[in-house]
Order: structure tokens, then C-alpha cells, then sequence
């Protein structure tokens, strides 16, 4: 019996379902809202019980036969092509909040199976610490084997996680005039444009105060503003209360020696920052003609989804506390992206092996911000 299978097994033969285990049936179909919802609930559940994941299994009865010990096996016909497969995971992916990267499920062939069937076994990532999953803009949870919305001591739990080694959690003032009035009103046009499908979250918007705001996005805390609000949104001399470190961008120009021709730095807020920045690349129309094509095809020589990804990621995961930037590095032919930190992972082979992203962030709070704010 493969490792697998013994996996399998053990999963059948537990007394009960657990906050981190759900068996269905799903002998055809399983609707996809639905699975959205028990990957948040297994992801955030699989955190708060100290687990590296949750397991959603189809194609097993939840209920266990007497005589056997075990819930019976029935098999799974759900996602047997390639591309529905492929078409689920990105509709995961595209609305969970941090996004989670399924892996491809562990099919099981199972002796008890109905023909053509399998066993689907799904491995959900815990959540990071500190950051719980939405599932569509809410949050899921489990009380025993039944699936809800996450309650709000649990919620609450993961959230603190990271509150005491989070740099970006710290709180800094209760000064709110440190706050930009421009950058917030690009966070709200932001906020809203992530949110644009949820009425019912653009009407809480446009009836709530900005500090009501901020404390939902975790940004605020009992009055008081987190480095990670100031990081965003707050005026320069806000760097003032941040401990030490002044969050920066720079852009560099070189020639093709690598010898600097100008630069230029982008105080805060940041959030105002990046677009100014990004507007003094040499963004330019190339010719490129593809094999078997008559006609060339005029493309910028960077994508600017591309270029707002790789920057939007440095200043998530700057490690603000060496007190040095982001620095994006112009050169004729590349542009180099640049931020303080060691590498969480460790090795890129350890990323690759892995076949999900990294669950942990460097700036839990101002990730998750840049997260609902539709930055990353």
C-alpha cells in the first residue's frame, strides 16, 4: 500500500470529522462556490490547530459502517478533465484573499471505487500567521463538522499572530493628520475597484467613517495607526514616528558599464508613490515578428501588470526595520528590483518543490492591507 493510500485510510477510520478534515461524496459534481468556502474554512482551521494543511476529500461517505471501522469509499467522477480541473484552481486562486495556490489533487484508485471514479484528496495550505483566508471577501471556519462563518474570537486569534514580530503591525501614533488625503483617497478608489463586485461592501464604504475604515482593514487599532497605515498612506514627515527606518523608493538610471546617470527618490506615502515612479521608465513600442507570421507585432518592451507586481511585492516584503528601500535599477537592456530582506523561503528549489506560493509574509498587516487594497 502507497503512502497515499495509507493517508487515505488513516483519514477514514478517525472517529470524526475534525475542523481540518471534510469528506463529500461528490460522486459527479460539487458546486465551486462551495469548495471556495471549505478552502477557507480548512485553510484557516488548519492554522489555528497547528497543522501545515487541511484535506477536503471527495469521493468518501461521511458516515463509518460498523463492521468495517472505516467510512466507505465511493469514488469521484468531479474534475476529470485537464481543463476543469485547471479552470477550479484559478477560480480559487482568483478569489481567495491571500490567494492560495491548490495543487493539483492526490487521486486515489481505490479498489471500492465505482468505474472510472477516483478518490480526490485536496491539501489545503494553512493560513500564513496572521493572515486568514477569505473566501469571495469572507472569511470561513468550521465549529466541529459543520461549516460557518468564521467566528470572531477565532478571527481575532489569527489576526494577532503576527502582531508581536510584525513590524508593520506595530502601533505608531494616534496623530491621524499624519494622514495623506490624497493617498487615502487613491486607497478607497483602490478598495473599491477590488470590491467592485460586492455591493454590500461599497455600501458599508460609502457610509462609514475613515476610521471605522482603516480599523477594518487592521490598518488602525483602538485610535491608533499601525507603521503599515503610515507606510501607505501617511504625509513624509510621518516617518518621523516609524522607529527609525524612512520607507523609500529610488529609481536608478544606468548605462550599459552599470555607471548611474541620474536617480531619484519617492518619499511617502508610498501608495502615492508608485505611480511617479513607474512613469520615469523608458516604456517603448518594439518590433517583434513571431515565427511564422508576415506582419510584426508592436508590443511595450515591459508589461506595466508585470512591473506593478514585482514592485507592489518589494514593498510588501521590505524589511523595513534595516532602514533601507526599494530600489528599482534602470539598465538599457533589464530592469533589477531590489528590497531588504533575507529570502523566507530559503532556495529558490525549495519554492519550486513546493508547487504553491510562500504562506508566510515578512509584513503580515501591510500585506494584508495591500492585499484589500488590490495591490497584490
Amino acid at each position: 500500500m502507497n503512502h497515499h493510500a495509507s493517508l487515505l485510510d488513516e483519514f477514514r477510520r478517525m472517529p470524526a470529522e475534525t475542523e481540518w478534515l471534510e469528506f463529500k461524496e461528490a460522486k459527479g459534481s460539487f458546486d465551486a462556490d462551495t469548495l471556495g468556502r471549505y478552502v477557507s474554512a480548512l485553510s484557516n482551521e488548519a492554522n489555528l490547530h497547528g497543522r501545515d494543511a487541511g484535506w477536503l476529500v471527495f469521493g468518501v461517505k461521511d458516515k463509518i459502517f460498523v463492521n468495517t471501522g472505516a467510512r466507505p469509499v465511493v469514488g469521484s467522477l468531479f474534475a476529470s478533465k485537464l481543463a476543469d480541473l485547471n479552470a477550479l484552481k484559478l477560480l480559487v486562486f482568483n478569489h481567495t484573499a491571500p490567494a492560495i495556490g491548490l495543487a493539483d489533487p492526490i487521486e486515489v484508485a481505490h479498489p471500492d471505487c465505482t468505474p472510472g471514479s477516483r478518490v480526490l484528496m485536496w491539501r489545503v495550505p494553512a493560513a500564513a500567521r496572521g493572515m486568514p483566508v477569505a473566501w469571495k471577501g469572507h472569511f470561513w471556519g468550521r465549529s466541529g463538522e459543520s461549516l460557518g462563518a468564521l467566528p470572531l474570537n477565532k478571527l481575532d486569534t489569527l489576526r494577532a499572530q503576527s502582531s508581536l514580530q510584525d513590524w508593520s503591525a506595530v502601533l505608531a501614533t494616534d496623530d491621524w493628520s499624519l494622514l495623506d488625503a490624497k493617498a487615502i483617497e487613491q486607497g478607497q478608489a483602490l478598495y473599491k475597484r477590488r470590491h467592485a463586485s460586492h455591493a454590500h461592501v461599497l455600501d458599508t464604504l460609502q457610509n462609514q467613517s475613515l476610521s471605522d475604515w482603516l480599523h477594518g482593514l487592521r490598518l488602525a487599532k483602538e485610535g491608533q495607526l499601525t507603521r503599515a497605515a503610515l507606510v501607505l498612506m501617511g504625509k513624509p514627515q510621518a516617518a518621523n514616528v516609524l522607529g527609525g527606518p524612512t520607507p523609500r523608493l529610488t529609481w536608478v538610471l544606468t548605462d550599459h558599464t552599470g555607471t548611474i546617470q541620474t536617480h531619484q527618490h519617492f518619499d511617502l506615502p508610498l501608495l502615492l508613490a508608485i505611480d511617479p515612479l513607474l512613469a520615469k521608465l523608458r516604456i517603448i513600442e518594439v518590433n517583434l515578428l513571431p515565427p511564422r507570421q508576415t506582419a510584426p507585432l508592436n508590443l511595450p518592451n515591459y508589461d506595466d501588470w508585470v512591473i506593478r507586481e514585482a514592485l507592489h511585492n518589494c514593498i510588501a516584503h521590505q524589511d523595513y526595520a534595516q532602514g533601507g528601500r526599494v530600489r528599482v535599477t534602470e539598465s538599457p537592456d533589464s530592469l533589477t528590483f531590489f528590497n531588504l530582506g533575507s529570502f523566507l523561503p530559503g532556495s529558490v528549489a525549495r519554492v519550486l518543490g513546493s508547487q504553491q506560493p510562500e504562506q508566510r509574509y515578512r509584513n503580515a498587516c501591510l500585506a494584508n492591507a495591500m492585499v484589500e487594497l488590490d495591490l497584490i
